[in-house]
């Protein structure tokens, strides 16, 4: 048990148990170009309701709200699930955390040419049209990968 942090312990459910999604609210740890807008589209298909936090100042504004304990999403897609479960989840609240892995290096390409064209996305970034991508990735690329 020491190789598991003491929020995880508190707040999310075992694995070895059975989930119970009647009872409680899921978490998918969204991972950037890894699966993640399908992921929403399957759940709201499945007439689930869906509630994104990522973002410190949303994630504090539902806990005060108390979203989880108020039965009102089915689940939470985080890009930021240590926060998130810190602070949405408790002992009578626990969850089930799911994601999608993508190999880094194709999650990585995939980035490079959306972020070329996507006007909608505040990481837009229409200068990278004229750069090629090992430039990219040695000079523009923030990921630890």
């Amino acid at each position: 048990s020491d190789a598991v942090y003491p929020w995880a312990m508190k707040n999310i459910r075992p694995h070895k148990r059975i989930p119970e999604p009647e009872k409680e609210t899921a978490l998918y740890w969204h991972i950037p170009k890894s699966g993640g807008t399908t992921a929403k589209s399957f759940y709201r298909c499945l007439g689930k309701r869906i509630n994104i936090q990522s973002h410190e100042a949303d994630i504090q504004r539902s806990e005060g709200r108390g979203l989880i304990s108020s039965g009102q999403v089915d689940i939470i897609f985080s890009s930021n699930p240590r926060y998130a479960i810190e602070r949405l989840y408790d002992p009578m609240h626990r969850t089930s955390v799911l994601t999608m892995f993508r190999h880094p290096v194709d999650r990585l390409i995939s980035e490079f040419y959306y972020r070329q064209v996507a006007s909608w996305e505040l990481s837009f970034q229409p200068e990278w049209a004229d750069m090629d991508i090992l430039e990219w990735a040695k000079s523009h690329n923030s990921d630890n990968n």
